[in-house]
């Protein structure tokens, strides 16, 4: 499955063929289907016998009608869902590049905001890795149509093709800002079948794991939690378990937003009560939640004393959430006990959050 990068001084060793590139595959993502957040569509083929494709997603989406523009293939959280192609050829085929016209958003306090960049990465099986150079992506460019060269030959076979945000503000994904495709052409041509001698291996970037800025880990066993099940952006119901009592009391802002508990207002709290466990002598608190950064900050109380005064929560609402736990001191706690969780008056972001739970300390 080997592919082998060309420079203009090796234009002969691949294709020796004088045929010009032209679009493989195109697609304009009128025939999109979707389920929920995610989106298919069939690529158009110049070859259909020889080369077909799929253009897809993880999640984050769905597709969306924009207009007079009309479908375009919409991604949100890029990095932890992904948009791909899958292409198919059944013959060596000279990958020149994509050319797509592309939008997305840089708003403030987002990690999208001042711009950054986006990555082509190729599995054939064998692992990702990165292929051509990156494209900037900022909001004077939002709307043009690029092309972002690849230059590989690939081998008759699946291959996966796929966007990846890089240098972001913060993060590892663009949380709820959006990145859209529309007008998608996949150029190359295809070589003669049988041919090997192009398909040498190639020196490519390995491709590179953003790990999430981490906090204190998620330690110690669970006595009971308090989380809500929530669809179609409205709550269903709370589920309580072990030591806790009755409902979340919320004073302020909060919503069910993006299928996600959020405290959205700054100042907003949200109150857990819960019996002390007679057998347990050094407790905890878990929580797991998402947020911007430092631009989420959040304040912990356990009968009104702070556990934490000034926290920033980091970590994706969708796939990746950041799992924290804080240490109870046995001097504040009595026999019916609260837990209150603070959205900060200087926080500028929302927090999602997902559960709280009450921990067996450890050690």
């Amino acid at each position: 499955m080997g592919k082998k990068k060309l420079s203009s001084s090796e234009s002969p060793a691949a294709p020796r063929s004088e045929t010009p590139s032209v679009p493989l595959l195109f697609w304009d993502f009128q025939n999109v289907l979707s389920e929920r957040g995610v989106s298919l569509s069939v690529g158009a083929s110049l070859h259909p016998r020889e080369v077909s494709g799929l253009a897809a997603q993880t999640g984050g989406g769905p597709a969306e009608r924009w207009g007079e523009t009309g479908m375009v293939f919409l991604t949100r959280f890029l990095g932890t869902n992904e948009v791909f192609l899958w292409v198919t050829t059944t013959q060596p085929l000279f990958l020149e590049g994509l050319t797509f016209r592309h939008w997305h958003n840089h708003n403030p306090g987002f990690p999208t905001a001042g711009g950054y960049q986006v990555q082509l990465q190729i599995d054939s099986g064998d692992g990702s890795q990165e292929v051509g150079k990156p494209l900037r992506l900022n909001n004077r460019n939002s709307g043009s149509i690029d092309t972002m060269r690849i230059d590989e030959v690939l081998a008759p076979g699946g291959h996966r093709i796929s966007w990846h945000p890089r240098k972001l503000r913060f993060g590892t994904d663009t949380n709820t800002e959006f990145f859209a495709l529309k007008d998608l052409h996949l150029t190359g041509r295809l070589l003669e079948a049988g041919s090997t001698e192009s398909l040498r291996p190639t020196k490519r970037k390995k491709a590179r794991i953003e790990a999430p800025i981490s906090a204190q880990p998620d330690a110690g066993a669970n006595l009971g939690l308090v989380t809500a099940e929530i669809e179609n952006n409205n709550l269903v119901r709370y589920v309580v378990t072990g030591p806790f009592r009755g409902k979340p009391v919320h004073k302020g802002e909060y919503d069910w937003e993006y299928n996600s508990w959020r405290l959205t207002g700054p100042g907003s709290r949200v109150t857990f009560r819960f019996d002390r466990p007679d057998d347990v002598e050094k407790l905890a608190v878990g929580v797991v939640w998402a947020g911007w950064g430092e631009q989420t900050r959040i304040a912990l109380f356990v009968n009104n004393k702070a556990l934490v005064e000034d926290h920033a929560v980091h970590g994706s609402a969708w796939g990746n959430p950041m799992r924290e736990t804080f240490p109870i001191p046995p001097e504040i706690l009595h026999a019916r006990n609260t837990i209150t969780l603070e959205l900060r008056e200087d926080s500028p972001m929302v927090l999602f959050f997902k559960e709280i739970s009450l921990k067996q300390q450890e050690g």
